[in-house]
């Protein structure tokens, strides 16, 4: 089954996997800095080492992967990710432990984010249609404060066409932001999801990143607890 995803702050990302045996290790050290990885069944983790401390203070790690069957696209899931989260700038100029993941060789392929926190725990990056190496590129940067941890499993996959996901939210600030308080109901609708061509669309899944999901193209929910959600529509 392929099928895209999207949140409403309008990141796309699909469903994780697991680390099998066998696997080659993606070690985000000094000494891989620049370098490029060729494979479709891969393991990375941060300087630490498996079962270590966490990554060090003050890292700069920009590595390649790319796949080693001609055709496929990579595919990275980060089954832990857990940056620290202080910073040591200005909210004008942050300074913060991140993760910035590019569509491509190199970091001036486009960009497909730049994340820092909890943010990919449990997601699923993967180079896009428009990116003929079918290569990933992630740049790693930790601050002189703090450290934390990151682990992420790398398969290949055949491009296809996906179903394209696509949501609102009602009565938002914007279609896709609202500002509300703890118990106020918000409703979401589909808008614009579609399937490819000789394929009808059959489930519409909501995950409203507190531990509650929802099925259909239009639902409601309410949060208990004040917070940013990041609210992601699966078709």
């Amino acid at each position: 089954m392929n099928y895209l995803s999207k949140l409403l702050t309008i990141l796309l990302c699909v469903v994780a996997s697991n680390t099998s045996w066998g696997q080659m290790p993606i070690n985000f050290i000094p000494a891989n800095n620049n370098t490029t990885f060729n494979t479709c069944n891969g393991f990375i983790i941060d300087s630490g080492g498996q079962g270590g401390p966490g990554y060090g203070l003050n890292e700069s790690i920009v590595i390649t992967i790319c796949p080693d069957t001609p055709g496929e696209i990579i595919s990275v899931v980060f089954n832990l990710f857990a940056l620290d989260p202080t910073n040591t700038g200005t909210n004008q100029n942050p300074n913060v432990d991140y993760m910035a993941v590019y569509d491509g060789t190199s970091t001036a392929a486009n960009s497909l984010g730049v994340y820092n926190g909890n943010q990919l725990q449990g997601v699923v990056i993967e180079a896009t249609v428009l990116n003929l190496t079918g290569c990933i590129t992630l740049e790693f940067y930790s601050n002189a404060v703090g450290t934390g941890m990151f682990t992420a499993s790398v398969a290949c996959e055949t491009p296809c066409n996906d179903p394209q996901a696509g949501g609102m939210i009602l009565s938002g600030i914007t279609t896709d932001s609202i500002r509300v308080c703890t118990g106020d109901t918000v409703s979401f609708q589909d808008q614009g999801s579609f399937a490819q061509p000789g394929f009808t669309l059959q489930n519409y899944m909501w995950d409203f990143m507190d531990g509650d999901t929802a099925n259909g193209q239009a639902v409601a929910h309410t949060w208990d607890q004040p917070g940013l959600y990041n609210v992601q529509l699966f078709v």
